[in-house]
């Protein structure tokens, strides 16, 4: 009965360490800056949805649906709608970002198409957490003037099953 309570009472305090391990966050064992686990892995988000939040108190509404093909390529499609000039200042976008480190994370360079400033080509940082959670901003020339990018957007995997 001595050796039980003995051993109990060794085992007890790293029993208690293994359950609060079990929420740090660590990737293959080693620990990892909470938010950072997605600077350490190959893998990556083939969606990114985003909103230009900081362009709704000027009444316009600018989106973007993005495609990852590869770890440093993906496909975007944007639309910016000025509520209160209607048409005359609305534009639809294609760009290509090329991602230097992983796509949706660290500096890119987009080359791309507007309706409204024709052809243009911009370069930027891409910030990405965890959660999907990620902010982009760039600057560009346009050949009809400069181009923006500014925005705040989530990103995510296609579910597997329907």
């Amino acid at each position: 009965m001595k050796i039980l309570l003995i051993t109990l009472a060794l085992l007890a305090p790293s029993l208690a360490f293994s359950e609060q391990m079990e929420k740090v966050s660590k990737v293959d064992g080693q620990l990892v800056k909470v938010g950072e686990k997605n600077d350490y892995e190959y893998a990556y988000k083939k969606w990114n949805v985003g909103l230009n939040a900081f362009v709704l108190p000027a009444n316009v509404f600018s989106v973007s649906c993005s495609y990852a093909f590869t770890e440093h390529l993906a496909a975007r499609v944007g639309v910016a709608y000025d509520a209160d000039t209607k048409v005359e200042n609305t534009s639809v976008s294609f760009g290509v970002p090329i991602y230097f480190k992983k796509v949706y994370n660290g500096f890119f360079v987009e080359p791309g198409v507007d309706s409204k400033v024709g052809l243009y080509t911009a370069g930027g940082y891409h910030w990405m957490w965890d959660s999907g959670f990620n902010a982009y901003i760039g600057l560009g020339l346009a050949r009809r003037g400069g181009v923006g990018l500014l925005q705040v957007a989530y990103a995510f995997d296609t579910p597997s099953k329907f």
